[in-house]
């Protein structure tokens, strides 16, 4: 099994215990995203976690103990769920193999990736202002999930919208406009399960890896070819397409030792290779 098929059946299971949570037909599984209670224990989104608390001016021992126990996977494994788990993600993944049917007819360009650090900010502040808390109020990873569960109106029309922005400018819900992503890249900053190289990984003006990341990640520019040992990119779903295109292999999904990835200065100049804004050789 190919490791983006492992991805995808992942993603469709959690998908499927999520909607079978919120219709009530798991035993002891009650609720959905942001929240899931599982047997008695409540495990809570920390985004959904910081925004409650800010909105309620205070916080609950079964809500920091609900959203500390989901903070221990992204600490470990870095933004995993979106690769790998998110509904949301599964469905823009999809309708990206669509698009790039359609990609020479497309607008090519995408969103800065810093958006979603100023939605994450504006989300955590709108939610202290208005004591409520916004973004799980509007967020299309949530009704998707209540929708396909309960049902839902014009609330389907937020998937949409991410589903039109992605058409626009490829994967840029997930990549610059999910606060949710950007809380994850900052609790996975130092995971130590990451994208690690073997010594002088690609060669120069491959850059398939580079193509290949749907987060809009200079994998070989900026990573590879630097000398580092992974990437340490925060960005980064572990998602694996950049593994798949590898024409040597030479890239693998592995644990190191913890801490943030800095990229050294390269002591090789390329032609083919510079900054992200440039045209390089395929």
């Amino acid at each position: 099994m190919s490791l983006r098929l492992a991805r995808r059946l992942t993603a469709a299971a959690f998908f499927s215990l999520l909607v079978l949570a919120g219709r009530g037909l798991l035993p002891g599984v009650a609720g959905g995203l942001p929240s899931v209670g599982w047997w008695g224990l409540s495990l809570v989104d920390p985004l959904a976690a910081l925004e409650t608390a800010l909105a309620a001016r205070g916080a609950t021992g079964e809500l920091l103990i609900g959203a500390a126990l989901l903070c221990l996977p992204w600490l470990l494994f870095g933004r995993v769920f979106c690769g790998w788990l998110c509904p949301l993600g599964l469905v823009l993944e999809l309708n990206d193999d669509l698009r790039q049917r359609f990609r020479k007819w497309l607008p090519q360009g995408r969103l800065p990736r810093s958006w979603k650090y100023g939605l994450l900010v504006s989300a955590l502040l709108g939610s202290a202002l208005a004591a409520w808390p916004l973004f799980q109020s509007v967020s299309p990873i949530n009704w998707l999930v209540w929708g396909a569960a309960v049902g839902a109106g014009s609330e389907w029309l937020l998937v949409a919208g991410a589903v039109a922005v992605d058409w626009l400018w490829r994967r840029s819900f997930c990549a610059s406009l999910c606060p949710l992503g950007a809380l994850h890249s900052l609790l996975g900053r130092w995971a130590p399960f990451r994208v690690r190289f073997a010594a002088a990984a690609g060669r120069p003006g491959c850059r398939r890896c580079s193509q290949a990341c749907s987060l809009g990640i200079p994998v070989m520019e900026r990573w590879s070819h630097s000398g580092a040992p992974a990437l340490g990119d925060p960005e980064c779903s572990r998602c694996g397409d950049c593994l798949r295109v590898c024409p040597a292999g030479r890239l693998k999904l592995g644990w190191g030792a913890p801490g943030g990835v800095t990229p050294p200065p390269s002591s090789t100049s390329f032609s083919t290779i510079g900054v992200e804004t440039r045209q390089y050789e395929v």
